[in-house]
């Protein structure tokens, strides 16, 4: 019923041939996620998911007293002690929408592994039309980085907190545009917005700081912008920035500047530790932590862009991962080329908050998740905006698809 709303909704839509092939691509993955963890890894967080969804979903649908205290109160200790991952509250809430959804599904894993991939398809579907709308020159571009590039498809399907946390980003992000291009606050987006920007907290706070810290000074340069001078709306987008940067420093614990280069450090220490010799990004290592990471800043976005490349790959997934990211690095190579000698500089605010939220995102994911297999996870709140920016007039592209037709 949801696939026929959508397709409906989509009579008019450019790319609306894309619709099933994009969709069953979505699908497949999530399936191919589920059966890569259960016969290959066999442990990862989509079946500890499971476990303790299945448990709570039995108990919590018992009555309403079981509800009560499964889905609105805390859990108890021996609760807490037999899923140690309810301990964590990111984990703890997403778990708790899966245990809703298992008590219609009977706690069937790849049921409801298709509505996690149904429900991303709709947001990268949604954002997909909403840019194409207003920029149809970038058709091929959204359609390559929201439906088809593999590793982003991949990751954001099945039962993975990225499948949800895509969806999220994807539907506030194009509010945002549709407010962008055209100055008007539409109620349901407005209201939209809200409840999908709590959820992403929830979920993936460290997504959701990023995407406001870029975000709302945009939406406040947009809003000044038929009031003020250009030249005004700029000082006042930087200063709107760095208003927004003080309130996230408040707004959680890990944000506070004593708290948040230890919390970027620790992880980084854990993962390395974690990681296979060479199956993670390199950095030099410096006895200061904060001397470290500043340092090492530029391996950190060349890392959470371009890698793993393919000789860093150890298994299927990593190779093939590696190849899109050598494919990627030449065609951003030969657009930042070409960019430079036509000097073709000019970019918009709206370019400036994208380019922000990318390369923030980008150094923040490679120096606290260095290991390639995990990298390749966390990249997909930024990944699909970076290969439809390198795509978009990318003059390499656009000659061979004219050979093609030729």
């Amino acid at each position: 019923m949801i696939i026929a709303v959508l397709y409906r909704r989509s009579t008019s839509s450019p790319i609306r041939k894309h619709f099933f092939p994009g969709l069953l691509l979505k699908v497949l993955s999530g399936i191919a996620v589920g059966v890569l963890y259960f016969e290959y890894y066999g442990e990862g967080d989509t079946l500890v998911y499971h476990e303790t969804a299945s448990f709570i979903a039995r108990a919590g649908g018992k009555s309403l007293t079981e509800f009560h205290r499964y889905f609105i109160g805390e859990p108890g200790i021996e609760l807490l002690q037999a899923y140690p991952i309810l301990n964590e509250p990111r984990s703890s809430f997403f778990i708790k929408i899966i245990s809703l959804i298992y008590i219609f599904t009977s706690g069937n894993y790849w049921i409801t592994s298709v509505y996690f991939s149904l429900l991303s398809f709709t947001g990268s579907w949604y954002l997909a039309n909403t840019i194409i709308r207003y920029e149809r020159k970038a058709e091929l571009a959204v359609i390559i980085s929201l439906l088809y590039f593999p590793s982003f498809v991949l990751w954001t399907s099945g039962i993975l907190k990225e499948s949800l946390a895509w969806f999220c980003l994807a539907q506030i992000i194009a509010c945002i545009y549709v407010y962008y291009k055209d100055g008007k606050c539409i109620p349901v987006h407005i209201v939209l917005t809200i409840v999908l920007f709590i959820i992403l907290w929830k979920i993936k706070y460290h997504y959701a700081a990023v995407l406001a810290l870029c975000s709302i000074p945009l939406l406040l340069h947009r809003a000044l912008l038929e009031k003020f001078s250009p030249r005004t709306t700029v000082i006042l987008y930087i200063f709107g920035s760095l208003i927004i940067l003080g309130i996230l420093m408040l707004s959680h614990p890990n944000f506070r500047p004593a708290r948040i280069m230890n919390i970027i450090h620790e992880n980084h220490q854990v993962m390395i530790q974690l990681s296979d010799p060479g199956h993670a990004i390199q950095f030099m290592p410096l006895s200061n932590s904060n001397l470290q990471f500043i340092v090492n800043i530029p391996v950190s976005l060349f890392g959470g862009l371009f890698m793993p490349l393919p000789w860093q790959g150890v298994n299927f997934l990593a190779i093939s991962a590696g190849i899109f990211n050598a494919i990627l690095l030449v065609l951003f190579m030969w657009k930042g080329i070409l960019m430079v000698k036509g000097r073709n500089m000019r970019i918009s605010v709206l370019g400036i908050s994208l380019s922000l939220y990318i390369v923030i995102l980008a150094i923040l994911m490679a120096y606290t998740t260095p290991n390639f297999g995990t990298l390749e996870r966390y990249k997909i709140a930024y990944i699909p905006f970076f290969v439809l920016w390198t795509l978009y007039n990318n003059p390499l592209v656009d000659r061979m698809l004219s050979n093609n037709k030729q």
